[in-house]
């Protein structure tokens, strides 16, 4: 197997706070759906409403919490209360779907990167949101953590799921902080990574990001002369 070595330079990035350098892979939980997204087509995505947390009426975010309460119970048998999502909630921007039964949620960080904080609710719903994030962030790095049955939703949306390898490598030099001090149980060759929160219990999560993210990342490894093997290196260069 091929490895490349790459030179060397700082060994995190010095330019980001400790919150920041969340960058790579942070992991803050994600709702999940059923397999109703095995049918979603391309659907027009006009009706995309995007609004900050503090742009949304009251029956909005009660409508958001109710989505996000229920796929996150559906998932993990827990969730949030109303008071911690609703202050988690307040520097995210939501994009909710044209019948207004799904969302997703992203956090703008210091660092240019746009995190997936919450998905819940409608796949349809969902499936055109991420359709019309996806569009809008070309250019900028979007990525997030999420079950498998959102991870197969984003890449129908044009999301891309690294090699499960690429994943190991990461976690090897991400802080436990960036997810949440949560204990990981294992890393799947498939890229799943199995989470056990001291709030939620056990979860697993699959990485997904647009080519803007993946550039990013290479970026870093090639700062930090990071040696990863020949087809990973191939398949950054691929995208």
């Amino acid at each position: 197997m091929n490895w490349y070595k790459i030179s060397q330079t700082n060994q995190y990035d010095n330019n980001l706070s400790s919150e920041e350098n969340e960058s790579i892979l942070e992991e803050i939980p994600v709702s999940s759906l059923d397999e109703e997204n095995s049918s979603i087509k391309n659907t027009p995505d006009s009706k995309i409403k995007v609004k900050t947390f503090y742009e949304l009426t009251q029956e909005e975010l009660d409508n958001i919490y109710n989505l996000f309460e229920k796929s996150y119970l559906e998932a993990t048998g827990n969730s949030w209360t109303k008071e911690k999502f609703m202050s988690r909630a307040r520097d995210w921007t939501f994009y909710i779907g044209p019948k207004g039964t799904g969302y997703i949620a992203i956090r703008n960080q210091k660092s240019g990167l746009s995190k997936l904080n919450g998905v819940a609710g409608n796949p349809k719903d969902i499936y055109q949101a991420y359709s019309y994030l996806v569009k809008e962030s070309q250019d900028n790095p979007l990525w997030g953590m999420v079950s498998k049955e959102l991870k197969n939703l984003a890449n129908k949306s044009g999301l891309i799921s690294p090699p499960g390898l690429l994943v190991k490598l990461a976690f090897k030099f991400i802080p436990s902080y960036v997810y949440g001090d949560a204990k990981i149980l294992s890393i799947g060759l498939d890229g799943g990574v199995e989470f056990e929160y001291n709030d939620v219990g056990i979860a697993k999560k699959y990485l997904v990001a647009n080519k803007a993210y993946y550039k990013f990342i290479l970026k870093n490894l090639m700062e930090r002369g990071e040696s990863i093997p020949g087809f990973i290196f191939n398949w950054f260069k691929s995208l």
